[in-house]
């Protein structure tokens, strides 16, 4: 039955499709210029997207679709508007012996993590897609698992050497991701931009109904998306005058949390409540006057090795660390806030598991807020005196309100004056031993945190027009998100405001953000 209703739905949105594009004229016109659409960890949404990017980009570039194995549904959403090159990575090819070879040589799990293949990280993508798979927090080769590892380094290494041989065959000038971390998908951005392929990243922005976009090349490879570049830094510094931007910001957060839309495509901040530091204090139970640290944990198989360096293993060796070092830290008020996104994953999550595996007994110093808290993260802003992330977004948002937070690896704010950012693991605990004297950030280094922030969260978002997706569709649709509407042909595509930012966007030189600035 359930089958049945899929292939229902399947000749649904296909027969929408055709429907909606119909006046759209195909591509056939020959250029000078190559985009290539990476499909390898793909959704029907993304396919519709890329589909009108390609509309989109048709005058000034030849369209080309990698997929991992041929794909007549999804193929056909491409066909219908003309595309018609695909390219797939299941060629074959036999790399048993080598690959065994290298496994072997890599069999340590420290090995395998910092495994490379030409250059390519080949361990930690293929590490990420197994703990996203299996929904663990820490990756580890034994016995057990190392028959599934192997055949996904193999799927990774055959999917690079048989993207050389196919690739070299045309001259491709951009590549286009949505997901690029996962294996296949991270090893082909890497190989990409090692052979001077620009590679642009599209993904969901933290302000509702808008996109964000990222350029990147083999030198910010592993730069978190919403990482802001010097150029734009400095861009945003001369246009701060008489602190526009910086005033914009923090009148932009208030609003954001205060209506609940702040990262909330998953609607996790629905029925949510902003406490002051007495309402706060109350709800949690505290009744001392010891300094309010918050340790902001991460989802522990979510992107866990994708982007620049950590000083812990896993994010849940971090927090299990952490967690036995202030086991006895009894001066300190300890608050642990569970990712919210956990509530789209499981009942308990896996932060909460390890939490129960390392306290039988939850001490009286430690408190934990769970995904289903009604408290608002807004509620810590400016009412708790230090923080703890490896490299989640809350870190520069609470430099805005001079909470000076402690990163454990770097990301997209790091190292940039406004974090306390420890070289090693040693230094890191040197920091916590000492917690209680750290001091509130200076203006300057507040000033720099909302700029950074400014431009990293808001100038970053893009206002949707002519793609507009709808996260949480009530409409009839094989997926929960899907497009709210089509514009109605090319000349109406064109005029959109977000397509002809990203046109004009791809057809310059891409070593600027692109970004938008609005005081109002």
């Amino acid at each position: 039955m359930k089958s049945f209703k899929v292939y229902i739905l399947k000749i649904f949105e296909i027969t929408k499709w055709y429907l909606d594009t119909r006046k759209f004229a195909k591509l056939n016109k020959k250029t000078d210029k190559n985009v290539m659409f990476v499909e390898l960890c793909t959704s029907l949404l993304t396919i519709k997207v890329n589909c009108l990017f390609s509309l989109a980009l048709k005058k000034k570039f030849n369209v080309y679709v990698l997929f991992p194995h041929k794909s007549k549904f999804y193929e056909f959403f491409y066909r219908i508007i003309g595309v018609k090159n695909f390219i797939y990575l299941d060629g074959k090819i036999d790399l048993k012996k080598k690959c065994n070879f290298l496994f072997k040589k890599n069999y340590n799990t420290s090995s395998f993590l910092n495994f490379k293949y030409e250059s390519i990280s080949v361990g930690k993508y293929v590490a990420s897609k197994y703990l996203m798979i299996n929904k663990l927090g820490k990756f580890q080769i034994n016995n057990s698992n190392k028959k599934k590892i192997f055949n996904m380094f193999y799927e990774s290494i055959s999917s690079i050497e048989i993207l050389k041989k196919k690739l070299f065959k045309y001259n491709i000038d951009v590549m286009i991701f949505n997901e690029r971390g996962y294996s296949p998908a991270g090893e082909i951005f890497d190989f990409a931009l090692k052979n001077k392929i620009r590679c642009i990243q599209w993904f969901g922005a933290p302000i509702a109904d808008n996109h964000s976009f990222k350029s990147y090349t083999w030198k910010n490879r592993t730069k978190h998306p919403l990482t802001l570049c010097k150029s734009s830094q400095n861009y945003l510094k001369k246009k701060n005058k008489r602190n526009q931007i910086t005033d914009a910001l923090m009148m932009h957060l208030r609003d954001q949390y205060y209506s609940g839309k702040w990262f909330n495509r998953q609607k996790l901040q629905t029925n949510k409540k902003i406490f002051s530091k007495k309402e706060l204090l109350t709800n949690l139970k505290i009744h001392n006057t010891n300094k309010l640290c918050v340790i902001f944990t991460h989802v522990f198989n979510d992107a866990t090795f994708f982007y620049g360096r950590s000083l812990f293993s896993s994010y849940e060796d971090w927090l299990r660390e952490i967690l036995l070092f202030i086991k006895d830290k009894k001066k300190t008020n300890w608050i642990i806030k569970i990712h919210p996104a956990n509530l789209l994953r499981s009942k308990i999550s896996l932060e909460e598991k390890l939490i129960e595996k390392v306290f039988r007994k939850l001490p009286d110093h430690i408190r934990i807020i769970k995904p289903n808290s009604i408290i608002n993260t807004y509620s810590f802003f400016g009412n708790i005196d230090v923080a703890l992330t490896v490299r989640g977004t809350i870190g520069c948002e609470l430099a805005c309100y001079g909470v000076p937070v402690i990163t454990a690896g770097t990301g997209r704010y790091s190292n940039e004056g406004f974090t306390v950012d420890p070289k090693n693991k040693k230094e890191f605990f040197n920091f916590l031993i000492d917690i209680n004297n750290i001091r509130k950030l200076n203006s300057k280094k507040i000033k720099l945190a909302r700029i950074y922030t400014y431009g990293s969260l808001i100038a970053r978002s893009i206002k949707m027009d002519g793609i507009y997706i709808d996260y949480d569709t009530k409409k009839i649709s094989l997926e929960k998100s899907t497009l709210k509407f089509i514009p109605k042909d090319y000349d109406d595509l064109m005029t959109k405001s977000d397509i002809k930012k990203f046109v004009n966007w791809v057809q310059g030189d891409l070593k600027q953000d692109l970004i938008e600035i609005d005081y109002n």
